[in-house]
């Protein structure tokens, strides 16, 4: 088993870094493109008008000065995979998802951080990350006790298929799973 886990855990550690390029490429995409467009567009009115140097000049520093703010924002998340901490990137995930309207997904947590090596965190996140994603539409509840991570997905109707890998990693980490109406998961740490 101590084998497996260790292949597991590197497979944690690709998808936590195809995750994490991915976010940053949206994010790249999203705010700073835009931003730095933003800037070249004044800067060309600028040229062509030059008495409305000052006020555009002084718009465009500021946009380039956001710009390169979130580039610094961007880069934090990029952290050495050694100092990970599943919570801070679990409750950006779940505050990004709760912006977009679709459906609620609660994270209470009495922790800021958990006391598990930080592979471990990697793939306790690619759990949690997996869940939220592909059961949200039945209503995710993450719960952060002082011990426990408790994961609810509630659905009246039937009980919920985990794929093979969630099922996998759940057990390397020596937790515990109830499928009945809806699932619940216990990891201890």
């Amino acid at each position: 088993m101590d084998e497996e886990l260790k292949i597991e855990l590197l497979q944690a550690q690709i998808e936590l870094h195809q995750y994490l390029y991915t976010r940053l490429g949206i994010a790249l995409h999203d705010k700073v493109a835009q931003l730095l467009g933003s800037v070249n567009m004044l800067l060309g009115a600028t040229m062509n008008d030059i008495s409305l140097a000052s006020d555009t000049l002084n718009i465009a520093q500021m946009s380039l000065c956001t710009a390169i703010q979130e580039i610094r924002k961007l880069s934090q998340p990029m952290q050495d995979i050694f100092s990970f901490n599943s919570l801070e990137h679990l409750q950006r995930e779940v505050n990004d998802i709760n912006a977009s309207g679709t459906v609620p997904v609660a994270l209470i947590s009495v922790r800021r951080a958990l006391s598990l090596s930080a592979e471990k965190q990697v793939m306790l996140f690619c759990i949690l990350l997996d869940l939220v994603r592909n059961y949200m539409a039945w209503g995710v509840s993450i719960r952060i006790a002082a011990k426990t991570v408790e994961v609810t997905i509630t659905d009246a109707a039937l009980p919920l298929p985990l794929s093979e890998k969630i099922l996998k990693r759940i057990r390397l980490l020596q937790g515990t799973y109830y499928c009945g109406n809806g699932v619940h998961i216990l990891l201890p740490f």
